[in-house]
């Protein structure tokens, strides 16, 4: 009856089993699930296993290959640790065959060693805690730049979790009052993550994740009951009061009413001036884009970084190749709303698609989907999976769709009243087989009426945004 099972009832279920057995730890603790490779999961389940393993992303549908516990009947003598080396291989071999090998993640850790990383963590966020302020805009901006899991466009149902080792240590570079915590967290963080595997779209990941709501808006309560997150819990409160503390004069504020929108070969650079001043607080910043509406309204479809100048003009620019991102199930086509991240390091192109989706003979009823696509360098599509979030459990899994069933694109409509909500982007419904979709990036027609906006965000949630009607030639 959409009761989740929590932490701490996932802890006490455990170690009740374990105490009824009279086994005094498990092995090996395996999670064939989503986003469970967190340190909160690992610090609170250590006391009950000696290893974990365990997915920082969202997990698809096809799980683990279970054929590998053939070795503890081929040989009983197999240690934990070849077992847990065995699972990752069979789950990435799996992934390969079913091509969603793209963003997989999954490690190996050696809960034993969690003492170590407990107590750097506690160092590391009293640290932070007690500079929560003065650091707001270091931690905010590698805040948004490291990489996350089960994210989404509505924040509403992003998981906000952060890479914890990509975090740590690019607050430890820009930080360096706090690098030596750093160091230990990393340190740590090496030793106690045995084996590992990533996909092309989550290089980098270090192995273990932690809780991290961009502002306190999106802070759920329930997770200061979480007793492994303590020291986390006290750095994330001392962080949000920070960024409510900013002073008036500091808050992101638009010099130009106006964006100076230039057209090139390619699409349009756009550039809006800021106070300086309150730049430097500034976290994150965005180019979105939309088509205006006859009433004044702007439909949205689109949304991706922007450029924040750092000579102290209070500069922030973007570039939009004025295309749309459209779907067919080669019936009907539909516009949909793209999010955008786009990794330099990797040339790896992550696109998430809000999505609704309607069982067969369901036209009431539907469900909140993610489509997740991965391209390479070359714009190729190399994973498409549909992930379906469960507001009522706060639970993510991967939605094996009816290909009978229908999926129906949301887009962002902020009416001319300033009412602002996500819609279905028409009328048309798609099959939901995910092989028979096909996408484009659609060129906009001459005469569109383009509505562009910069928005920059600081630490604390404050908003500023700027933008204009340009139309396309």
């Amino acid at each position: 009856d959409g009761n989740g099972l929590g932490l701490d009832e996932l802890q006490a279920g455990i170690a009740g089993g374990l105490e009824g057995a009279g086994v005094d730890q498990l092995d090996l603790l395996g999670f064939d699930a989503c986003l469970m490779a967190t340190y909160e999961v690992a610090s609170a389940l250590a006391p009950l296993a000696h290893r974990m393993v365990a997915s920082q992303e969202l997990e698809p549908g096809h799980g683990w290959d279970y054929g590998v516990l053939q070795m503890l009947n081929d040989d009983p003598s197999t240690d934990v640790d070849a077992l847990g080396a065995a699972l990752i291989d069979g789950f990435e071999s799996q992934a390969t065959d079913e091509e969603t090998a793209a963003d997989i993640t999954l490690a190996l850790i050696d809960l034993d060693q969690m003492p170590a990383l407990d107590a750097a963590m506690a160092d590391f966020a009293g640290a932070l805690a007690e500079r929560a302020a003065a650091l707001g805009p270091v931690i905010g901006r590698n805040r948004a730049s490291t990489l996350s899991f089960g994210r989404s466009p509505d924040p509403s149902s992003d998981s906000n979790m952060v890479d914890l080792g990509m975090l740590v240590s690019e607050i430890g570079v820009d930080a360096l009052d706090v690098s030596d915590l750093a160091d230990q967290v990393i340190r740590s963080l090496n030793d106690l993550v045995l084996d590992r595997v990533n996909g092309v779209a989550t290089q980098g990941s270090t192995g273990l994740s932690i809780y991290f709501p961009a502002d306190d808006e999106w802070f759920d309560q329930d997770y200061t009951a979480v007793s492994s997150a303590g020291a986390w819990t006290g750095f994330l409160q001392a962080y949000y009061a920070g960024g409510d503390a900013i002073p008036t004069d500091e808050i992101p504020t638009v010099l130009d009413d106006t964006v100076d929108a230039s057209f090139t070969d390619d699409g349009i650079e756009v550039t809006g001036l800021f106070d300086p001043v309150a730049l430097e607080n500034v976290a994150n910043a965005t180019i979105e884009y939309g088509i205006v509406g006859d009433d004044g309204s702007v439909t949205y479809f689109g949304s991706e970084p922007a450029d924040v100048s750092t000579d102290g003009s209070g500069a922030v620019s973007g570039f939009y190749d004025l295309t749309a991102l459209t779907m067919t199930d080669g019936i009907d086509a539909a516009y949909a709303y793209l999010d955008l991240y786009y990794d330099d390091a990797s040339g790896v192109t992550n696109i998430d698609v809000p999505l609704a989706y309607y069982p067969p003979g369901e036209d009431t009823e539907y469900d909140d989907v993610i489509l997740s696509l991965v391209l390479d360098e070359a714009g190729d599509i190399v994973s498409e999976t549909y992930y379906v979030y469960d507001p009522d459990t706060d639970t993510y899994g991967e939605l094996t769709a009816d290909p009978a069933g229908i999926i129906v694109p949301y887009v962002e409509l902020f009416g001319a009243d300033g009412s602002d909500e996500w819609v279905p982007t028409s009328d048309v419904g798609l099959y939901a087989d995910l092989p028979g979709i096909a996408y484009d990036l659609e060129p906009l027609a001459s005469g569109t009426r383009l509505w562009v906006e910069l928005n920059v965000t600081d630490f604390g949630g404050n908003t500023a945004s700027v933008g204009g009607v340009v139309t396309i030639p």
